[in-house]
């Protein structure tokens, strides 16, 4: 394969993986909404597509780093910043696209870390309310063993003044 057709096919598969980050980033954004609405149903769904689109992205990744290295071994290179990009004009339109992705991923990196922060307060206010819940029961267990013995008990009043 020449360096412009593989250099095509690595642009074709960046644009594969921009079209499956946004749509990544479509259901980011969801989680977000479904957690602050609290719709934890929901929730579980929009984490099973967003599993289902990081392994679309994985396999797209597979394909991609194969040829990448395949070009970078062609062109001499380590990296495709260094590759003279007036002898071959296509690796600007692919940094571009190589560009985009980073930001995508930042952005979906962004709002998961705040996703994350959200969840974790609540699943904080939650076990404290499961700690509230367990000592109200143990209190409430006391009381009722303390009635049941000595329930048949009436007060009884000890005078110990001098008659």
């Amino acid at each position: 394969m020449d360096i412009n057709t593989l250099v095509e096919v690595l642009i074709n598969l960046s644009l594969q993986k921009q079209k499956s980050l946004k749509e990544l980033l479509g259901v980011t954004t969801l989680q977000s909404n479904l957690i602050n609405n609290e719709q934890l149903d929901s929730l579980m769904t929009a984490i099973e597509r967003k599993q289902q689109i990081i392994h679309n992205v994985n396999v797209i990744d597979i394909e991609f780093l194969e040829k990448y290295n395949n070009l970078k071994e062609k062109l001499g290179i380590q990296t495709i910043a260094e590759a003279n990009i007036k002898e071959y004009p296509v690796l600007n339109i692919l940094r571009t696209h190589i560009n985009a992705i980073m930001e995508l991923l930042k952005e979906i990196n962004e709002i998961d870390e705040i996703n994350k922060e959200k969840l974790n307060k609540d699943f904080s206010k939650v076990k404290e309310e499961l700690k509230k819940i367990k000592a109200e029961k143990h209190s409430a267990k006391i009381t009722s063993a303390y009635k049941n013995k000595y329930k048949g008990v009436q007060g009884v009043f000890v005078d110990n003044r001098d008659k």
